[in-house]
């Protein structure tokens, strides 16, 4: 309660005016509910809503207006059938589609990691994982139910959230087969029947009414020419399609939570305003959330590309919201204004610069598994689809490099000559190797643009867009993984982020994988960059500088800092030796009494060797690897699979973790001041010809001798001279 008296005290007069008003929607909305009197009854949604006369043809005459749209009035609609579904089987692995598809017809679904039944009836407000149904009552009344805290509402939002129909709609449109409609068309009344307007939890969040009807509209789309959408499903469908979009236009999350779900909300608007122009409130949709996506792009993302909310999967789902709307109204023939065209355009070129080698994502920040456009399969961090729309849209041979051609999403959203133009472009490679992104803060370093490239990501950004150094939470997707990194060796995924688990979870899990501990960074002592709030939120946020950024023909560095107070702080340079090693510098100052922790979390295919003797780490993944030699002396923890959260694990996805290497390097403390040098030395196939020879450390000063391959580095680092590094006697810069 006192935290909600500071954050009022802190509230600009229009955000107070705002909740007050949403508030007391929210009590007109139950009283209208509770008396039954929210419902829309026929004649009204006919000739009120619809503009039609409401007699024995009216659901006809709905029918007749969706079916017969124009051409190009939507993605599915702007080129011929037949000859599109004929390169897709070309092009793409669709029977796997297929596959997956059958598998939803027997009703067997994955959704958050987790094998289930698709709802029927009431089980559609049941917890699929605690098996405890949320109350069907008003939607805020449901959503606050004291006694389902224990469960994670997630799970039964996702289920509502219907992307799977989408899976249904193209193994329908792929062969013409009745059966995958006839089944969406079920769900879809079913799921109606069962959640009437503003009754239950599926209508407690405005985004996920907004995702909700982005996969009705692709399913319908797909289904426009199947027998089993009669007048009477269409109309019922529509209807429903008009509550969610009077919802969501009358609880907009304008300050709750304006990044990506004011986003998907917006688009959503759009989409409905552009294709449904039977409803009466359209254009008033179609011009509101355009506007708020006009308005809302150069908050979403920064001038750098990366999304203000500092996570990388929370990145691509603002971005394909965007593109989406954006793809629709250039296919409707109006305009898209530059400054758009730009931010979005630069968020594309920040993915293809911080894609691996392996072609996926490092994991930064939260995860909750959503996808806005939900093609390309299943759960993962490959967005190399979003590269290949970006191809097209912005005439980039470079982003066609990363994408290739079996990204599904271009075969979806363009027209005939689009595609063939896409086919005909030769790819080139991006003109940058190593890339900062300075307002963000993130730092990659890579040799090459092969699948064999030595890549690392470097964090100094902020926690996220919107946190305090005050002692009032807020809520953020970002974590506390300032000065961490990630690293693959020769194209393998080496050090990897612990990733992030559930949101209304156990709540040791949440905070675990949310704090300094699962990620590849340095905890000083009790010390925090961000205070743990509660769930989603930080408070007494610290976040990094940067002090260098350098890159020259052999030698490159990044470095930052942060201050923990006017003693303490942390400060790491990354510096690396272009195609042969990383030298990482770590300078501590802290209290006298603080233990030092330093994170290294592996992958989870990848084995580690530990020889404390010659204070030396070896990681394999397959047949690429990582040497990391250190120099201080540490007592050194390793953990895989254990019971708690910190016992070493990846959470790759939403409720999905596996076992990997922990290690916990742990320095005493017993001076003021600690500096931690760390070598890291790519390997491929085996680890001969690499060796450690004299060194020489000092509290800031170090010098090392190193052999690879037949080649001899000098590397030192002093405070009055830097970073110097010989190799072969010869000076390299």
């Amino acid at each position: 309660m006192l935290n909600k008296i500071k954050k009022l005290k802190n509230m600009p007069r229009e955000e107070i005016f705002f909740r007050f008003q949403e508030k007391a929607l929210e009590l007109y909305e139950m009283i209208r509910h509770i008396s039954g009197r929210d419902l829309l009854d026929e004649k009204k949604w006919a000739e009120d809503i619809c503009g039609l006369t409401y007699d024995s043809n009216f659901k006809q005459k709905l029918f007749e207006r969706f079916v017969n749209t124009k051409a190009d009035f939507f993605f599915t609609e702007s080129y011929e059938k037949t000859k599109r579904c004929k390169l897709i089987k070309e092009k793409l692995e669709w029977k796997d589609w297929i596959s997956e598809a059958d598998d939803i017809l027997k009703g067997n679904i994955v959704s958050l990691g987790c094998q289930m039944k698709i709802p029927s009836g009431k089980s559609w407000h049941l917890d699929p994982v605690k098996g405890k149904p949320w109350p069907e009552k008003f939607y805020k009344q449901a959503e606050n139910a004291g006694d389902m805290k224990a469960c994670d509402i997630k799970y039964v939002w996702e289920i509502s959230r219907h992307q799977y129909l989408v899976v249904l709609a193209k193994a329908f449109r792929l062969t013409g087969d009745e059966k995958y409609a006839e089944k969406i068309f079920t769900i879809l009344q079913n799921w109606i029947a069962a959640n009437p307007y503003h009754s239950g939890v599926n209508w407690s969040s405005s985004l996920e009414l907004a995702v909700r009807m982005i996969s009705w509209i692709w399913a319908l789309f797909f289904c426009k020419d199947s027998k089993f959408l009669t007048p009477d499903i269409c109309a019922l469908v529509l209807k429903s399609i008009y509550e969610h979009g009077r919802h969501i236009s009358n609880h907009l999350s304008y300050y709750s939570s304006p990044y990506n779900h004011l986003t998907g909300e917006a688009a959503a608007l759009y989409l409905t305003g552009a294709l449904f122009p039977v409803f009466k409130e359209s254009k008033t949709w179609k011009k509101t959330g355009w506007d708020m996506l006009e308005d809302n792009v150069e908050k979403q993302f920064h001038e750098d590309g990366m999304c203000v909310e500092q996570a990388l999967f929370y990145h691509h789902f603002t971005l394909g919201f965007y593109l989406q709307a954006l793809l629709l109204k250039r296919l409707h023939g109006e305009n898209v204004s530059e400054s758009m065209l730009n931010r979005l355009e630069k968020a594309l070129e920040f993915s293809m610069h911080a894609s691996r080698p392996d072609s996926r994502m490092p994991m930064i920040g939260d995860i909750d598994n959503a996808r806005s456009l939900y093609f390309s399969g299943k759960h993962s961090w490959d967005f190399r689809g979003f590269t290949g729309i970006g191809a097209i849209l912005f005439q980039r041979p470079d982003f066609k490099y990363i994408s290739g051609e079996s990204a599904e999403e271009i075969y979806w959203l363009f027209t005939d000559k689009e595609i063939h133009d896409f086919l005909m472009t030769k790819e080139t490679r991006p003109a940058e190797l190593s890339k900062a992104f300075y307002k963000s803060g993130y730092f990659i370093f890579r040799d090459s643009w092969t699948d064999e490239s030595n890549y690392l990501c470097f964090d100094c950004g902020e926690t996220a867009c919107g946190l305090s150094e005050d002692d009032i939470p807020s809520a953020a997707h970002g974590h506390a993984d300032a000065l961490s990194f990630q690293l693959s060796a020769f194209g393998s995924p080496i050090l990897t982020d612990g990733g992030f688990y559930t949101y209304s979870g156990e709540e040791e899990w949440h905070r675990y994988f949310r704090q300094e501990e699962a990620h590849n960074t340095i905890r000083c002592g009790n010390k925090r960059q961000a205070v743990y709030g509660g769930r989603f939120k930080w408070k007494q946020v610290k976040n990094p500088v940067l002090t260098s950024w350098n890159l020259s023909e052999y030698l490159e560095i990044a470095a930052g800092r942060i201050d923990y107070d006017a003693r303490a702080f942390h400060q790491r340079e990354v510096v690396y030796i272009k195609n042969y090693f990383w030298l990482i510098n770590d300078l501590v100052n802290t209290e006298d009494d603080d233990n030092i922790s330093c994170f290294f979390h592996f992958d989870p295919d990848a084995e580690i060797i530990i020889d404390e003797i010659n204070q030396q780490i070896t990681a394999c993944n397959g047949d690429k690897g990582l040497i990391i030699k250190y120099f201080k002396q540490a007592l050194i923890k390793s953990r895989k699979g254990e019971i708690s959260p910190g016992g070493g694990w990846t959470a790759w996805g939403y409720g999905m973790k596996k076992p990997s290497y922990c290690i916990e390097m742990i320095m005493d403390a017993k001076q003021e001041r600690i500096f931690s040098p760390l070598l890291m030395i790519p390997w491929k196939k085996s680890r001969d010809g690499i060796s450690f020879q004299d060194y020489d450390l000092s509290q800031t000063d170090f010098s090392a001798k190193i052999f690879i391959k037949g080649n001899e580095f000098l590397v030192s680092r002093s405070d009055e001279s830097g970073i110097s590094v010989l190799m072969n006697g010869e000076h390299i810069s």
